[in-house]
C-alpha cells in the first residue's frame, strides 16, 4: 500500500472549515444584540428668547409639550421684551430623564435594529452598513419632530459598524451609533 501524506488534506480541511468571512446572519445577530437604544434629546433647564420671535414660539411649544408629557413642570415668565421658560422634572418622569450641563436628556423614542444592508470582509476585519428604525415614541417625540423636520416613527437611518475576529469569533469593534443600549 502506498502512504499518502496527510498534510495537504489537513491543510485543505482547515482552510474550508475555518471560513474567515463574516456571514450576514452572524453580523445581524451581533448588531441586534446592541439594540434597542434610547434616542435622547437635550432640553434646556432654562431658556429665553425675544418676545414675538420664532424662538419664543418654539419655547411656547416646548412648554406645552413638556407639561403635556407629565414629565416636567414648566415655569413661564413674560417680560417686556423677553420670554423665559424653566423646566423641572416631576417625580413621574422616567429614570432616563437625567440632568446634563444646562438642561436634561430625555428619551423621545427607541431605535431598533432593522436589517443589514451590505458588508465586506478583509482578513480578520469586516465592515457593514445596517439600518435602524425609530419606534416606541415617548410623549416628547413631537419636540424631536419639531427639531428634526421629516423624521417620523418608522423612519430608518443607515449606520456603520466594524467587526474584528478575535480567537476565531467575530465581535463588534465599533459602530457610529451615538446612543446607548436601553436598559430593560
Amino acid at each position: 500500500m502506498r502512504a499518502y501524506p496527510l498534510f495537504p488534506v489537513a491543510l485543505l480541511s482547515l482552510a474550508l472549515g475555518c471560513s474567515s468571512e463574516l456571514k450576514r446572519s452572524e453580523a445581524e445577530g451581533l448588531l441586534r444584540a446592541q439594540y434597542p437604544v434610547s434616542v435622547l434629546m437635550k432640553l434646556p433647564a432654562k431658556a429665553g428668547a425675544a418676545k414675538g420671535s420664532v424662538e419664543a414660539t418654539q419655547l411656547a411649544s416646548l412648554k406645552a409639550q413638556a407639561e403635556k408629557s407629565g414629565w416636567f413642570t414648566a415655569g413661564w415668565n413674560e417680560g417686556k421684551d423677553r420670554v423665559e421658560i424653566t423646566l423641572t422634572p416631576t417625580t413621574s418622569a422616567p429614570k432616563e430623564v437625567t440632568p446634563t450641563n444646562g438642561g436634561f436628556l430625555a428619551p423621545v423614542a427607541k431605535a431598533v435594529f432593522d436589517r443589514s444592508i451590505s458588508g465586506q470582509t478583509r482578513g480578520s476585519e469586516a465592515r457593514a452598513v445596517y439600518r435602524v428604525r425609530l419606534e416606541q415614541p415617548t410623549p416628547l417625540f413631537p419636540l424631536f419632530e419639531m427639531k428634526h423636520p421629516g423624521v417620523h416613527i418608522g423612519a430608518t437611518k443607515d449606520r456603520h459598524a466594524s467587526f474584528r475576529k478575535d480567537g476565531g469569533k467575530w465581535a463588534v469593534a465599533s459602530t457610529d451609533e451615538k446612543y446607548q443600549k436601553a436598559e430593560e
